[in-house]
């Protein structure tokens, strides 16, 4: 069995781009990170930091409805890959997302400091270059 589900904030707006294109319709990709709290006891200890891809009509919401900072809960299953960086292979694991739950839609944004706190991980072009293996869902 290969589901996961993680609930988390959005580090970094989407990265949203064309993978494919078929019959003249234009099939996207949707890369997000969030940060999965690590929870012990009542505190907050660390917090994993999750690459989620989401393809066809997942990346169209995603692209429409999800921002920096917002709270998801994710579903999906994972993906192991590896790329070539200097000379070193870099191994990846990534959560190709089935399904998708918006926690802070239709509130208004609170005005805490919490998006100033979320930090970037990954670079957006490491990432992309990690998805170059990835198999296509269509």
């Amino acid at each position: 069995m290969n589901d996961s589900k993680l609930s988390g904030y959005l580090v970094r707006e989407p990265y949203v781009s064309v993978y494919k294109k078929i019959d003249n319709k234009e099939l996207k990709r949707a890369v997000f990170t969030i940060a999965n709290n690590i929870v012990k006891g009542r505190k907050i200890k660390n917090a994993n930091f999750v690459t989620c891809v989401a393809f066809g009509s997942q990346a169209k919401i995603v692209e429409e409805n999800i921002h920096k900072g917002d709270k998801v809960i994710v579903e999906g299953h994972l993906v192991s890959g590896s790329y070539d960086k200097d000379e070193q292979k870099v191994f990846t694991l990534h959560l190709i997302v089935d399904d998708i739950e918006f926690l802070n839609l239709n509130n208004e944004k609170e005005t805490s400091n919490t998006n100033n706190t979320l930090i970037d991980v990954i670079s957006v072009p490491d990432v992309l270059e990690s998805l170059n293996g990835l198999p296509s869902p269509f």
